[in-house]
């Protein structure tokens, strides 16, 4: 079982032998619903997310930090782009009664949402879930606003890390809503530019002024890695890269002649015939997994649009030309944002 937390949502997801289902879920239910927390229950997850975030594990600092810093250069000052595990500070000033009246709140039926993958039918799954959950009331939950970035240039935001050896950045672009065409071009451009054959990774011009031995850890022993479009309700296309302080610019300006070179160019046949086919199988082994299947189903629910990833992505996908995406870079890519890293002087 695992926890994953977001800017816009907290997921709990776990997998277990068929047989063990209903028990799982007999566990889950009050384990989400109708937790009972004491001061001890507090000082305890204080220190986890002190140690989540970065007090014993340096390296997810560095990139906790760096991540914080491109949303908050891509969107502004808002709740996505506040550090995900607080700051010693904040995390201090929290006490038993905010975490209890912040669970009365948030954790409900209501505003929740369940999904399960397994080899049952529709109605065995329903009857476990309502054995499970049927007892919480959904109860009536104030609507949460939706926050709206004002950001309307490209921003850049710096920071330092005395974990750091090299410097890292984070360089991206600001993507449509899950769901839409533009998020399945979106797709198509990844696919472009990502993989060991990837524009990216086949452009030797970048020089980060990295070392063999600095490469080790960063992507596929390649110091430039796009990362994994997330599901939510702010996505981004991003490409993060470590180079040596006296590198940065020039790794910046490699990295932004590719995002927004899609403005200018269009992909050559072969080039768009990789891409739509790597956007393809990339999605096609995710929804192949059971847990990842129900992760991205349930993450789709929670962001509320239709799957993205449903049965007619290949088609969606297939169906783009390269003067589509030209044409959405146009209209899409008009600011990026850049977050920097740099190590102790």
């Amino acid at each position: 079982m695992r926890v994953e937390m977001q800017a816009d949502y907290v997921e709990f997801a776990a997998s277990v032998t068929s047989g063990e289902l209903a028990r799982l879920l007999g566990v889950l239910a009050p384990g989400v619903f109708s937790a009972e927390w004491a001061e001890e229950d507090v000082v305890t997850a204080k220190e986890s997310l002190a140690e989540a975030g970065g007090n014993a594990m340096e390296d997810v600092s560095a990139a906790d930090k760096l991540h914080s810093l491109f949303q908050r250069a891509l969107w502004g000052d808002c709740p996505w782009t506040q550090p995900m595990w607080g700051t010693e500070e904040t995390r201090e000033q929290i006490t038993l009664a905010d975490v209890r009246g912040f669970y009365r709140t948030f954790y409900v039926p209501g505003i929740s949402s369940l999904c399960i993958v397994s080899p049952y039918s529709d109605a065995e799954v329903f009857d476990m879930a309502r054995a499970a959950f049927g007892a919480f009331e959904a109860k009536q939950v104030s609507e949460v606003e939706a926050v709206q970035s004002r950001v309307t240039q490209s921003q850049v935001e710096t920071d330092i890390s005395p974990a750091l050896e090299n410097a890292m950045l984070l360089v991206g672009v600001p993507l449509p809503p899950v769901g839409s065409d533009g998020f399945a071009r979106a797709m198509v451009i990844y696919g472009a530019l990502s993989g060991p054959e990837g524009l990216l990774s086949a452009d030797k011009s970048i020089a980060t002024g990295l070392t063999l031995a600095d490469r080790i850890g960063v992507g596929q022993m390649n110091p430039i890695e796009v990362m994994p479009i997330t599901l939510s309700s702010h996505p981004s296309l991003a490409v993060l890269a470590k180079a040596v302080p006296t590198a940065v610019e020039s790794t910046r300006e490699g990295i932004l002649r590719h995002l927004l070179g899609f403005s200018d160019r269009l992909l050559t046949d072969e080039e768009l015939q990789r891409a739509k086919l790597r956007a393809i199988n990339l999605n096609a082994l995710a929804m192949d997994q059971p847990e990842s299947l129900a992760s991205i189903t349930n993450r789709v629910a929670m962001v509320g649009v239709e799957n993205p990833y449903g049965g007619d992505f290949s088609a969606r996908v297939m169906a783009v030309t390269a003067e589509d995406l030209r044409a959405f870079a146009r209209q899409q890519f008009t600011r990026h944002a850049i977050a920097l890293l740099l190590p102790e002087a």
